[in-house]
């Protein structure tokens, strides 16, 4: 009987689980040559909710009959990536995650007498865009002026080389100007500069897609765990105000066309809302962007500056036993009185997660506040 994602959560609910980790060894189309368990002595995989780079990992192996000494034609060479899984044995069957396709960036080969291992230092699909494993321009990239920006990311994507198809929000909106960068510049700050336009997201996902799109409102998100001081898995948590954050309007400018600024301001009026305006004054942030270039992008950009700034005034670090199904961009929610928290629901920013149950997870997250 195949196990369900139910299965999952009760098995996490119990005192007593056994972790479990693999990795596969993919070739440069992401094709599996091997897969491997057993040998996975430790690992961390770090996970932040941001555009470009996201995950990070570094994996310990065993290496006692020397299977992961780099080599051409074996099993870590430059031509080579490694997907990581985390789960747990339930019952006597693997239930595994997704954590991400990564790149090999650094292996080292230890030979200690009793200690023979190899430690793997990974990187986010991203870093072959950024130039820091590849996408360095050689030749000068134009985009025209008029070009719609849905093509332009997805021919970006497929001179850089990707074997996975984008997923990309269908837009009409086209670049207001030439777009040129000269060789030596990267695919990443092109795709960059074409998200800062929409105030979108680009990234890669958990298994390995690249992703071009708008952001998603935690507000319509439902949670992916309730942690409390009565269930297992909470471990504690400091919870921060940052008084010295909170901004309540934001004003964004952008181009002048044709001799008037494009501008957009916004402000935290909901009557509900501890930060709004008529309560505590207003607390300005201003925004200047060339990239936006009108009222209509500049209010989207002011609407999504604002509700960062908004819930970046709230947030909680948490230290919990390592749960599989929390990722970057999740809902949470945490009930904790002596913390002042009532299940409130808190967006996750980062995660830091060992394999094995080798340590403690680590996660940082923000209050989720609604603006209007």
């Amino acid at each position: 009987m195949s196990l369900t994602l139910q299965d999952y959560y009760d098995a996490i609910r119990s005192n007593t689980r056994h972790p479990i980790a693999k990795i596969e060894i993919l070739d440069k189309n992401e094709n599996v040559l091997d897969e491997i368990s057993e040998d996975i002595i430790d690992g961390h995989i770090v996970m932040n909710l941001k555009n470009g780079v996201r995950r990070s990992a570094s994996l310990t192996l065993k290496n006692n009959n020397g299977n992961f000494i780099p080599s051409y034609r074996g099993k870590l060479w430059l031509d080579k990536r490694i997907r990581i899984y985390s789960g747990l044995n339930i019952n006597g069957e693997d239930f595994f995650f997704s954590k991400g396709i990564f790149l090999i960036s650094e292996p080292q080969i230890n030979s200690n007498f009793s200690d023979n291992s190899c430690e793997i230092t990974l990187t986010d699909k991203f870093s072959l865009l950024n130039g820091e494993i590849a996408g360095d321009l050689k030749n000068t990239y134009i985009i025209p002026v008029g070009t719609n920006i849905e093509d332009a990311v997805r021919s970006i994507f497929q001179l850089a080389g990707e074997v996975k198809t984008p997923i990309i929000h269908p837009t009409s909106e086209t670049t207001p100007y030439t777009i040129i960068k000269q060789p030596g510049d990267t695919y990443a700050s092109l795709l960059l500069d074409l998200a800062n336009m929409l105030s979108w997201v680009v990234y890669y996902d958990k298994n390995g897609y690249p992703h071009f799109e708008p952001p998603v409102d935690e507000n319509n998100k439902n949670s992916v765990w309730d942690y409390s001081v009565n269930e297992v898995n909470y471990l504690g948590s400091s919870h921060r105000y940052k008084f010295n954050k909170v901004k309540n309007s934001c004003t964004v400018i952008g181009d002048n066309i044709n001799g008037s600024l494009v501008r957009a301001e916004v402000q935290d009026n909901y009557i509900f809302s501890p930060t709004r305006v008529d309560l505590i004054g207003e607390r300005q942030l201003v925004i200047t962007d060339d990239l936006i270039y009108n009222n209509s992008l500049a209010l989207q950009r002011a609407e999504y500056e604002l509700k960062n700034n908004i819930i970046l005034q709230e947030s909680v670090e948490l230290q919990s036993i390592p749960l599989d199904i929390i990722n970057e961009d999740d809902v949470i929610t945490i009930e904790d009185n002596k913390n002042g928290l009532n299940r409130d629901r808190f967006l996750v920013k980062s995660v830091n997660l060992p394999l094995l149950s080798n340590g403690n997870m680590s996660l940082e997250c923000w209050k989720i506040r609604p603006i209007s």
